[in-house]
Order: C-alpha cells, then sequence, then structure tokens
C-alpha cells in the first residue's frame, strides 16, 4: 500500500539537477572606468560623487550607478542648506514663543539621512564595510602557515 518516503538522491545526483542549480539571471560586470558627475548635480554633489567612484568604483555595477547618483544628490542637497544655515540660522521662535527648527534644518536633516540610508549599501561606513564583500586582488597570495613556520626556523 504506502512504500513510505522516497529515498533521498545522492550529491552528485543533487548538483545535477538544473532545477536545483543557483545561478544568476544577468550576469554583471564592475564598472571599469570612472564616469563623470551628472551635470544636473550641485558643486557639493559633484565633489562627493568623485570621491566615492573612486572608493567604490571596483564595488559598484552599471545599474548602481542611479543609487550613487541619488545619494551624491541628497550629500549635495544636505551641504547646500547646511552652508546656507550659516547665516540663516537653524531655529526660529514661533507666534507661541517657542524655539524650533527652521524648515530648512529638517530637509537637511531629511537629505543626511537619505544619504547615510544609501552610502551603507556601498560599505561606505566602517561598520558597513565589513558587511560588504570587498574583492581581493589578484596580486595577493594566500598565505601558507607552513612557509610561516620555515621562515621562522
Amino acid at each position: 500500500m504506502f512504500k513510505g518516503r522516497p529515498p533521498k538522491p545522492e550529491k552528485s545526483e543533487a548538483r545535477n539537477r538544473p532545477n536545483r542549480e543557483k545561478t544568476r539571471l544577468t550576469k554583471t560586470v564592475a564598472i571599469t572606468e570612472l564616469h563623470p558627475a551628472p551635470e544636473l548635480m550641485n558643486e557639493y554633489g559633484q565633489q562627493e560623487w568623485d570621491r566615492l567612484m573612486r572608493n567604490v568604483s571596483n564595488l559598484i555595477h552599471p545599474q548602481d550607478l542611479g543609487l550613487l547618483e541619488m545619494a551624491c544628490r541628497a550629500y549635495g542637497v544636505y551641504t547646500a542648506i547646511e552652508v546656507e544655515m550659516l547665516t540663516a540660522g537653524r531655529f526660529f521662535t514661533n507666534e507661541k514663543g517657542e524655539t524650533v527648527l527652521t524648515a530648512a534644518a529638517r530637509e537637511s536633516k531629511r537629505q543626511l539621512e537619505v544619504y547615510q540610508k544609501i552610502v551603507i549599501q556601498f560599505g561606505v561606513t566602517p561598520l558597513s564595510r565589513v558587511k560588504v564583500a570587498i574583492p581581493k586582488k589578484q596580486d595577493e597570495e594566500k598565505s601558507d602557515p607552513m612557509e610561516k613556520l620555515l621562515s621562522m626556523l
């Protein structure tokens, strides 16, 4: 009547099944040249674009450039607002006599949060660098522990 559970396939059989293969749907290649900053970005954003492109160009792919642009735009807006607030001030007194943040200060904070959320994905912050798999240079060789011992003699 009931035969029970079918036997598990051997490891070699499991590897040969095409529906079990882990394949990437799209093959991506990291960008090889530094792209210039988009023209619509302000000067602060363009400077940040140049800095980030030098630091993360080996990690990002062409489809990541839009996300990087959003981060740099947010940084540019944040910096421009901060410069403006140096003269205009960060707080004002409302009709009730309370000291509150200006609209520019709230927008500055929001742009900084957007920037931080995006750059974490690129491994720019110290903690996120640990999480991002940074490709190793091909020149580096794995050190053999036996060679270390022999060199000490």
